[in-house]
């Protein structure tokens, strides 16, 4: 089998540019994991002190309430994550549109 000279340069063209592309993925998936470790962190510091204060307040909080409090604390963590990313998400849009239309001036 012979490999054109044209076939060739294509497959190390592609092989390239998709290294430089992994590179990036790879960079990007480490940021956001990165991220996300620290607002997962923040959340379930948020749910550790309202457990700490449930079990601490036992004597005259009903365990009705403490369950309550638990479960909004959790409510509240997973929409602060969410919140967070969907504001990134939103500012990554702004910024490659904002890239967008200086390349095409």
């Amino acid at each position: 089998m012979v490999i054109r000279p044209l076939h060739a340069f294509n497959a190390l063209l592609f092989a390239v540019a998709s290294s430089c592309f992994s590179r990036q993925s790879t960079l990007a998936l480490a940021i956001r994991r990165w991220l996300a470790f620290r607002l997962e962190f923040v959340g379930n510091t948020l749910i550790l002190f309202a457990a700490i204060f449930a079990v601490a307040g036992k004597g005259w909080i009903d365990a009705g309430i403490v369950g309550l409090s638990v479960s909004y604390a959790m409510q509240v963590a997973l929409h602060f994550f969410r919140l967070f990313f969907m504001f990134a998400m939103n500012d990554v849009r702004v910024v490659i549109r904002n890239r967008i239309s200086q390349n095409q001036r």
